[in-house]
C-alpha cells in the first residue's frame, strides 16, 4: 500500500503522518519494530528498496516513511527508479509506504514546486493520496474551534476572528495561539 501526504499545509499533513503512524502501532506493530523513517535527502535508491523489501519481525506488515523525497533529493534517477518499481511491483499486499513532503513548493523546483516529478506524477495517482491545501476561511473557523474544544476551552466569535487576523492560514501560529489562550 503508498500513501502520498503533501501540500502547503504542513501542519495537517504532519497531524495525518502521526494519526497514521499511532494506528500502525497501534494496530499492526505494538512492539514498534517495523517502522522505518527514511530522509529523502539523501535517500538512495538501494537504501529504499532495502527497507521496503525487509521482511516483517512479529507483525503482519511493514511501515516505511519516506521524508521530503521530492522536495529535497537532487537525483532524477533515484525518482525514476522509485517509479520504475512502484509500477512494476503489486503493492496491495505488501509494506506500507508513506510518502510525506513537508513543504508544498520546494525552492529547487521553481514556482510550480513539486508537481514536475514523474514520481510525484505517479504518486499522484495512488488511491490513498491526500493534498493539504490551505484552509478556506469557513473552515479555518471551523478548525479553530475544533481544536479550542480539544484544548477544553471556550472562546467568543470575535476572538475566533481575532486569531485569524493574527495567524492568518498559518496553522502553526494558530495552534501556539491558542495554547497560550488557553492556559
Amino acid at each position: 500500500m503508498i500513501i502520498f501526504l503533501y501540500g502547503a499545509d504542513n501542519y495537517r499533513s504532519r497531524e495525518k503522518l502521526n494519526q497514521l503512524k499511532e494506528k500502525f502501532s497501534r494496530e499492526i506493530d505494538k512492539s514498534h519494530l517495523n517502522l522505518s523513517v527514511l530522509d529523502g535527502e539523501k535517500l538512495t535508491f538501494e537504501e529504499f528498496y532495502k527497507s521496503v523489501s525487509a521482511a516483517p519481525f512479529l507483525a503482519t506488515k511493514r511501515m516505511i516513511i519516506v521524508k521530503n523525497l521530492i522536495s529535497k533529493n537532487k537525483s532524477k534517477k533515484i525518482f525514476e527508479e522509485i517509479a520504475d518499481y512502484i509500477k512494476n511491483k503489486d503493492m496491495s499486499q505488501e509494506n506500507i509506504i508513506v510518502f510525506w513532503e513537508e513543504e508544498g513548493q520546494s525552492k529547487k523546483h521553481g514556482a510550480r514546486g513539486i508537481k514536475k516529478n514523474i514520481l510525484f506524477d505517479l504518486l499522484k495517482k495512488e488511491k490513498y493520496m491526500q493534498e493539504f491545501l490551505p484552509l478556506e476561511e469557513w473552515k479555518l473557523t471551523k478548525w479553530i474551534k475544533e481544536e479550542i474544544k480539544k484544548e477544553g476551552g471556550t472562546f467568543e466569535e470575535k476572538t475566533v476572528q481575532l486569531l485569524i487576523a493574527l495567524a492568518g492560514n498559518d496553522l502553526w501560529q494558530m495552534h501556539q495561539e491558542i495554547e497560550k489562550l488557553i492556559s
